[in-house]
């Protein structure tokens, strides 16, 4: 039988601050390390979480992003204890805090495939606007470059995209689209048209009473 692996303590333990309205914002965790050198593990995956070289998202990661002062204070302290009996403690504190935290110590496997799919979503739409951001930059840093190369690429391919956009617009679901813009958007392509014709009106106006010929 596999021995279980005891731990002289296990600490649980509330990280805490105060956001711009005064209000407390709290996470709970539990940890067999110093509460010192667990606060500075939370803030240095979350200074690495935002340069983007850090994938894990922690609920703890709120804290340092709504609280200018973060600390950390002993809630509970358990000796000779299993992870096990670490994260039950910790789960009782979760129930009792009104906390931040997103799950529980203790997970289900379904709740863990439904964190994992959230993390992957997270993670998908932080970085997909880092690399927009990037590919906008260097767009406008190289733009004559870029434009010339997309005019090549046109021209090469000029048959092969005129024939793709033929049968992209056939497509179920993007008649569909096509129908749902013009219906959302009629009224506003009226008054764009009304305008328009107005402005041309106006100017034809102003040539006949004497721009024209001069």
């Amino acid at each position: 039988m596999e021995s279980i692996k005891l731990y002289k303590t296990g600490s649980i333990y509330k990280l805490f601050g105060l956001d711009l309205n005064n209000n407390e914002v709290v996470y709970i965790g539990g940890t067999v390390n110093l509460l010192c050198n667990r606060k500075s593990i939370h803030k240095y995956h979350w200074k690495k979480y935002k340069e983007g070289t850090y994938k894990n998202y922690c609920s703890s990661y709120e804290v340092f992003n709504n609280c200018n002062e973060v600390k950390i204070e002993l809630l509970d302290k358990i000796e000779n204890c299993s992870r096990q009996q670490l994260r039950e403690k910790e789960d009782i504190y979760i129930n009792q805090y009104n906390c931040i935290n997103k799950k529980q110590a203790i997970l289900t496997e379904e709740r863990k495939k439904e964190l994992q799919r959230e993390g992957a979503k997270k993670h998908y739409y932080k970085f997909h606007e880092i690399e927009k951001d990037k590919k906008r930059k260097y767009y406008w840093d190289n733009k004559e470059a870029v434009l010339e190369r997309a005019k090549k690429h046109y021209e090469q391919n000029k048959d092969k995209i005129k024939e793709y956009n033929l049968e992209y617009k056939k497509r179920p679901e993007v008649i569909e689209k096509i129908k749902e813009y013009r219906e959302r958007y009629r009224d506003k392509a009226r008054e764009y048209a009304r305008e328009r014709y107005n402005k041309i009106k106006n100017n034809n106006i102003s040539i006949d009473n004497g721009t024209k010929g001069n």
